[in-house]
């Protein structure tokens, strides 16, 4: 049978195989059910169906009441995949505990007969008849909506006197015979002028009869394509059949005829499908079929906007055809994060919000006002957010919603009506909705957004790094610096009156500080709990009404956190719970973890320990709330105590698993509904009224490309071969991955000789794989070939003889012959052993000139042969006369200089362009501040020796993993001081130190020495200097060496960007990926 369907005019032909449509006798599970995992793959077991049953249902929701376990079991245990229907109960309908305690009681000493309502006619009626316009029930109809339009061939049941025209009116009728209900077969025919004149398939009959018994639609009907002729008997013709939803169809009433808990008191059986179940199955049947028939797809979660095309033209899908399922992306991670940069509850909530200027002494940005208002809503101080804002009040309706607001039940979804239909016969629509919700899984639709409430008071605020959270989350403290509603008693004193915080320790003094700056009430108090500050009787401290310094911030780190968490571990009582001492003795008023990712992995000592502190409000401040998968976002619910997130066999069933089977869509939607309400970021390319949110100037991001030099390049290449040899090796036996630790370490001999030679078998941090002996002999015997082919000196006594025996001829005023600079400073100056005096730049350019040429390198000036290994710099260090009298057996005097023998490979190609860019930088822009990127710690170390001899103009400052907190504190106070005396500040950072929470935006200078593997990281570094406080244009240079390794980790970075940098959930996701990056790094 063909059937020429249409979507708002736009017929198209479908054949609908009869095995596509189910009995509605049958209890086969729905076809649509939403969220719910696949059990069609399991495998039999052995164990009894009592405890499969019980294990399915444990799975999704936790522990349950015995009592509840026991109803459901007797209830649904007979039926397929009755465990999902147990679970569609407990989270729409949970049974009352005590009602079925009492009626299990009333079952013993009672029998009472039941009657099941039934929807069959009185025995004395052979057929009736159910016009479209009836109902089953005894609702008015209000109002009526169009939701799309079918085509379906119909067949004439009896001759026409005339042929059909065009949109004639026709009516449909159901019809049931003596004996039959809603689950027998029944017949929808075609009426023209009160007259049958056909049939619609048995197909669509078996769809459409239960919209018209569960009156869930109305049906207009008439004539789609005019006949030439009369029809016979047997004739086919087309009609146009208009479906509309009424108010019937939102009706909450889909147990009507039964009350489960009645059925308990009356002994009822619970093994036999009641014809309350059996409507509400084909309910189900029924609604999920229309919409595919309408090609009515859910919107998107969050997703207000008009889409191009509406779902009632949407070509429907002829079959169900697979499709390759994408990689969760940086696209898809983008519109992660923008759906929730869109909150529409934001739309209601007023900008003007501004703390008390007796507690805050700072002025917010018009943004920040907002978010203000948004966590103030949050966290249920809607009297606070009023009085707050001044004159800007909330509207009845937005408060309503702030007091409701919950996540969308992730069984629903969300739709949108067709465009350009209007609800007819509705005197309470003043305007039209633009959605409705439905639940596929039993059918039930929905004006209103179904949502899960949950009792958290706070949230996650994940603006983009440079916003101001830290400033944000001090104005909400301080507008609320108390709870002014103490909660009854519980199991640890209160601090109703402190909030506390936990930062990453490089953040501790930055967080005090920033206190301090903003509180402008002398009462409010900040306390640091780290080293020996730590207080061990915090209950007294903070809960005694007497002590009136109980701070309002106390902050803290998660080292401590965790320390004290090892510690109080192994004291745990018999109950589990930990013994009441530190931050573990009292219940916080607000607690807010800063860069919580830190926590994101939920089976690390940190996270757990951070889970067992206990507080009435709970903050989550994070620039990036996934990391690498969306499981990072389970530890941050339930660290929120988000119900029912914070449950993991819940977020397992609803995020985890349709991840792994590649439902990548469909678990961004589950996740983008968890978060609507608890979630708010902003970004500093969003635009409000046509304007940036922030005005932050210009940044320019440039890349240096900078050529080996000799002894450089052949160290590179001999490296190069080995990891070439290998990655050959690994991809002809198909072992790659089996070698990729020793390809790593590889890689990493290649990135080190791209800094500096001397990092080379180094012991630093990112040195994990050590060579192999044998390899590091090959590697020592080469060093020492390449050190042979250049003109030395013999040995260290004849370095000095040449070397003392130059004080005398070296004089003040010198002149490079080559530039004519004159005088030469001491720290630009070399000397030859001839004793002509040049800029070492000039020297070096000349040697790598004869070079090319292919010449003898000779001194420019008297032509006697010289080499780079023969040259001495100055530095500024008095020279006693008798050390050099020793030397050369010669009277002298005292010098206030230094010669020392130039150590060509002791300054890479890449330190000696950063001396060059910072040289040029003081003397165009003095007194400039510099941040110096590098994630090697002894990469740094030797920057920081060479750029000490480089200039007496640089002031050097190196901060990295081995300082502690006092010294981080006082090294950063020092490079944040301004600048008088005309010199250079530099700040020599760690990635790894500096690329979190730091701010330093008294430097508009960046230079990254090294490139590393995940663009996010460098980005979050340089917004260390290009965030808010930023007055000037911010310049970053990426040196990267020509023809490297690095060339190819720039290629990997735009893959990730392009791609998206969050790793799939699968392991075999991620070796692939890693095989990919490998084959680029060494491809020609």
């Amino acid at each position: 049978m063909k059937v020429i369907k249409k979507r708002f005019f736009k017929p198209k032909e479908e054949t609908l195989p009869s095995d596509e449509v189910p009995d509605p006798q049958s209890s086969a599970e729905p076809l649509h059910s939403l969220f719910v995992p696949d059990e069609s793959e399991e495998e039999e077991t052995t164990t009894s169906p009592k405890t499969n049953f019980e294990k399915d249902i444990i799975a999704i929701v936790g522990d349950i009441s015995p009592i509840i376990m026991k109803y459901l079991y007797a209830k649904y245990s007979q039926k397929r995949n009755g465990a999902k229907f147990a679970v569609t109960e407990l989270l729409t309908n949970p049974p009352d505990v005590e009602k079925l305690q009492q009626d299990s009681i009333a079952s013993q000493s009672a029998k009472r007969p039941h009657t099941i309502v039934s929807y069959q006619e009185p025995p004395n009626k052979k057929v009736n008849i159910n016009p479209d316009s009836a109902s089953s029930n005894n609702e008015p109809l209000m109002w009526q909506r169009l939701i799309g339009s079918l085509n379906i061939q119909a067949m004439a049941t009896r001759p026409t006197m005339k042929p059909l025209k065009y949109q004639e009116k026709l009516k449909l009728k159901r019809i049931t015979t003596k004996n039959s209900t809603m689950a027998n077969s029944a017949i929808v025919r075609v009426y023209h002028n009160e007259r049958e004149i056909g049939r619609i398939p048995e197909d669509w009959t078996r769809i459409l009869s239960p919209l018209f018994d569960l009156n869930i639609a109305v049906f207009e009907a008439s004539v789609l394509e005019e006949t030439k002729s009369r029809l016979s008997t047997g004739d086919s013709f087309v009609i146009e059949i208009e479906v509309y939803l009424t108010n019937s169809s939102f009706a909450k009433n889909l147990d009507a005829t039964e009350n489960p808990i009645d059925l308990k008191k009356s002994n009822f059986d619970y093994s036999k499908e009641s014809e309350s179940e059996a409507a509400l199955r084909l309910r189900q049947f029924a609604i999920s079929n229309l919409f595919d028939r309408l090609a009515i797809k859910p919107l998107k979660v969050n997703d207000d906007t008009e889409d191009e095309e509406d779902i009632s033209s949407q070509e429907i899908n002829s079959g169900d055809v697979e499709h390759p399922v994408p990689e969760i992306n940086l696209d898809q991670m983008k519109e992660f994060y923008q759906s929730n940069n869109q909150l529409k509850i934001l739309e209601g909530l007023p900008e003007t919000t501004t703390p008390p200027k007796e507690n805050f002494a700072l002025d917010l940005r018009s943004y920040q006002k907002h978010g203000l208002s948004w966590m103030l809503a949050r966290e249920k101080e809607l009297d606070v957010l009023e009085m707050l804002s001044n004159e800007d009040k909330l509207s009845s309706q937005s408060r309503k919603e702030l007091e409701n607001l919950g996540t969308m039940n992730p069984l629903w979804r969300k739709y949108k009506w067709p465009y350009a239909t209007e609800a007819t016969q509705d005197p309470t629509q003043n305007q039209t909705e633009k959605y409705f919700y439905a639940n596929m899984y039993n059918g039930e639709l929905s004006l209103e957004k179904p949502v899960i409430k949950s009792s958290l008071r706070g949230g996650i605020l994940a603006d983009e790094m440079g916003l101001g959270k830290t400033i944000a989350t001090l104005a909400l403290v301080n507008s609320v610096p108390y709870d002014n509603f103490p909660e009854p008693k519980s199991d640890r004193p209160y601090a109703s009156q402190t909030t506390l915080i936990v930062v990453p320790m490089s953040l501790l003094f930055q967080w005090k500080s920033e206190f301090e700056k903003c509180n402008n009430n002398s009462r409010h108090v900040c306390r640091l709990h780290y080293g020996e500050d730590q207080e061990t009787n915090l209950a007294w401290s903070l809960c005694n009404p007497d002590n009136s310094k109980i701070p309002i911030v106390m902050i803290t780190t998660y080292g401590t956190v965790l320390n004290e968490f090892t510690r109080l571990s192994k004291r745990r009582n018999s109950k589990g719970e930990l013994p009441k001492v530190g931050l573990y003795s009292v219940k916080f008023f607000r607690i807010i973890l800063d860069e919580g990712h830190n926590i994101r992995n939920r089976n690390t000592k940190t996270a757990k320990s951070v889970y067992e502190l206990q507080s009435s409000r709970k903050w989550i401040l994070t620039g990036t709330p996934i990391v690498n998968r969306l499981d990072d976002l389970y530890s941050l619910t339930k660290f929120l105590e988000l119900d029912p997130w914070n449950n993991f066999s819940y977020w397992k069933t609803f995020v985890t698993l349709p991840f792994e089977q590649k439902k990548i869509s469909q678990t961004l939607d589950v996740v983008k509904s968890i978060l609507e309400p608890i979630f708010l970021r902003r970004t500093k390319s969003q635009k409000k009224n046509g304007k940036p949110l922030v005005e932050l100037p210009a940044k320019e991001v440039v890349i240096e490309q900078i050529k080996f030099n000799d002894d450089e390049e052949k160290l590179y290449q001999w490296f190069k071969d080995r990891a070439y040899a290998s990655f050959a090796e690994g991809i002809k036996s198909g072992q790659l991955l089996r070698r990729y630790t020793q390809i790593l370490t590889h890689i990493l001999r290649l990135r080190q000789v791209c800094c500096h030679v001397d990092l080379i078998g180094g012991a630093h941090e990112m040195d994990d794989e050590i060579i192999e002996a044998e390899q590091d002999e090959d590697m020592r015997k080469f060093l020492t070939s390449i050190k042979e082919n250049q003109i030395r000196f013999a040995n260290d006594t004849d370095v000095k003889e040449k070397m003392y025996n130059l004080y005398g001829k070296i004089k003040e005023e010198n002149e490079c012959s080559i530039c004519t600079q004159v005088p030469i400073p001491y720290s630009e100056m070399v000397v030859t052993p001839c004793a002509h005096t040049f800029c070492l730049s000039c020297i070096l350019e000349h040697l790598d000139f004869q070079k090319e040429l292919k010449k003898e390198k000779l001194c420019p000036n008297c032509r006697s042969p010289i080499s780079k290994y023969q040259l001495f710099r100055i530095r500024n260090q008095p020279t006693k006369g008798n050390e050099i009298r020793f030397h050369t057996q010669k009277d002298a005097p005292d010098y206030s200089f230094q010669l020392y023998l130039y150590d060509p490979n002791r300054s890479s190609s890449k330190i000696q362009a950063l001396v060059r860019h910072l040289k040029a930088l003081h003397s165009q822009s003095p007194n400039s501040k510099v941040i110096v990127f590098s994630q090697f710690s002894s990469y740094l170390d030797i920057i920081q020796s060479e750029l000490k001899l480089a200039s007496e103009e640089f002031i050097v400052f190196k901060f990295d993993g081995r300082l502690n907190m006092n010294d981080r504190t006082k090294l950063l106070e020092s490079f944040n001081q301004p600048l008088e005396d005309g010199k250079v500040a530099i700040l020599l950072l760690s990635l790894k130190a500096g690329g979190v929470g730091l701010n330093l935006t008294t430097a508009s200078r960046a230079y990254m020495m090294d490139p590393w593997w995940s663009p996010s990281i460098e980005d979050q570094a340089i917004d260390r200097i290009h965030r808010i406080g930023q007055n000037e244009t911010v310049k970053v240079v990426r040196f990267i060496m020509e023809n490297s390794i690095e060339t190819k980790m720039l290629k990997i970075q735009e893959r990730k960007k392009q791609i998206g940098e969050a790793v799939a959930a699968e392991e075999e996701e991620r070796r692939k990926r890693r095989i990919e990056e490998i084959q680029i790094l060494f491809e020609e």
